[in-house]
């Protein structure tokens, strides 16, 4: 039998240390961030959990900043 796995999806922006779930229950190896600014770089990391925990989390991927244009745009990326 197997166990269904889900995602945790966070996001660190920098100077901040601290990692802020963006969902706890991502069913697919998509997700789309909808709260993003082109002005600061972002830090984002995803762990598998099952029923019997949670894995360690990835490594971060970044998406650095773009100097110059403001505004908030959705993207998805895939893991």
């Amino acid at each position: 039998m197997q166990t269904p796995i889900w995602y945790i999806v966070e996001q660190r922006i920098p100077p901040s240390l601290e990692w802020v779930k963006l969902t706890t229950d991502c069913k697919d190896t998509e997700f789309k961030v909808t709260k993003y600014t082109s002005t600061k770089d972002h830090y984002f990391r995803v762990r598998a959990a099952n029923e019997f925990g949670v894995a360690e989390p990835s490594m971060p991927a970044m998406m650095r900043k773009k100097e110059g244009r403001l505004f908030f745009s959705p993207f998805s990326f895939s893991f």
